[in-house]
Formats: structure tokens, sequence, C-alpha cells
């Protein structure tokens, strides 16, 4: 059985994303055995984020992901969907 669970978005107290501490976040749900992380999903901050500040956090998360499972040789999966968007090619600009 896997173990997933949804990341929550830290931010500062300007607004911004605390993408520091984003990324504690996903070192933490990796070294507590997580098998993967739902990020920039629907969790309802989703609809205040900006198209840049979604794809930027996607980037980021799957990132530092891939950087934990190729130092320790274990699988971190990243779910991410973001699927707020309007229109169709702002949907593909998320891919």
């Amino acid at each position: 059985m896997e173990i997933q669970t949804t990341m929550i978005t830290p931010y500062k107290k300007d607004g911004t994303i605390d993408f520091d501490t984003a990324m504690k976040y996903v070192d933490w749900y990796f070294e507590n055995g997580l098998d993967g992380i739902f990020a920039v999903c629907q969790s309802s901050e989703i609809f205040y984020l900006s198209l840049e500040e979604k794809v930027e956090l996607n980037r980021r998360v799957y990132a530092r992901a891939k950087e934990l499972e190729n130092k320790h040789g274990r699988p971190f999966t990243v779910v991410s969907s973001g699927h707020t968007s309007d229109t169709i090619e702002n949907f593909r600009d998320l891919l």
C-alpha cells in the first residue's frame, strides 16, 4: 500500500509562496516514509495562485522530489493538477 498526502503550500507574511519552506515540506514527507505527495492540486489556496506561481511551485517540488529519488534510490511520486485555468491554453501551460 502506498501512502501519499496533499502538500500544503506555505506562504510568507506578504502572501507570496515560501518556496524554501515548501522544499522543507517535500523533504519531511520523503524522510517520514511517504511514497508521494499531491502538490498544486485542488487545495483551497490553489484558486488564489497565478498561473506563474502554480508552474513555479510545481517545477520546484518536482525537481526536489527527483533529487531525493536520485540520492536515496527510492521512488517519490509528485502528482500535480492545478486545473483551475479558465482556458485550455492556460491549462496546457501547466504541463
